[in-house]
């Protein structure tokens, strides 16, 4: 294709004459075939998670940092009929670990565990205990989140270079040969 001439092959020293040289060139592909197949059993025979997963974790990360110190809404599990022990200003509050509730692009809900121990326990009113709350913030992400997220994978995993780069250097002389058969 790009005007080479094979004559001969040299390997480890031993030269080969090359009797028909015209075969070469369909020998390379049948060899790119058959390697490509072998690439893509192996791709498909490893246990490792899959791309989008690794991706959805770099999200989650970015979703869970801008997550971090922001107030959010708490929503009240009442412990009693009481109503007073339903508003959430009547209590200080610490967060457990934060849950991914829900992934929907390009909103991310973290749910927040929270315990609310009585800003002033008072014995003559109801709040002597302390009241289990559920705290829910939705994370808006961008398109720069995403690509954020993309390069973290590509940059920080195995996926690019074990997977993605080995796929389109495997591609490349495919679109080539396309585009010079049709040229």
């Amino acid at each position: 294709m790009a005007g080479v001439r094979f004559d001969e092959i040299t390997v480890l020293g031993n030269t080969f004459k090359l009797a028909r040289p015209d075969l070469v060139p369909i020998s390379l592909w049948l060899l790119w075939g058959y390697f490509g197949l072998r690439y893509y059993q192996l791709f498909r025979a490893l246990k490792d998670p899959e791309p989008r997963e690794a991706w959805i974790d770099a999200v989650d990360r970015i979703a869970l940092n801008r997550g971090e110190g922001d107030e959010f809404k708490l929503k009240i599990e009442p412990a009693s009929n009481d109503s007073a022990r339903h508003d959430p200003n009547l209590y200080n509050w610490s967060t457990q670990p934060v849950v991914i509730g829900s992934r929907e692009w390009p909103t991310w809900r973290l749910d927040y565990q929270a315990l609310g121990r009585p800003k002033d326990p008072n014995p003559r009113t109801p709040m002597t205990g302390t009241v289990t709350g559920r705290g829910v913030k939705e994370i808006h992400l961008s398109k720069w989140d995403a690509v954020r997220a993309g390069s973290r994978v590509a940059l920080h995993t195995r996926f690019f270079t074990e997977y993605g780069l080995p796929a389109v250097i495997a591609v490349l002389p495919l679109i080539v040969g396309v585009v010079l058969l049709f040229r």
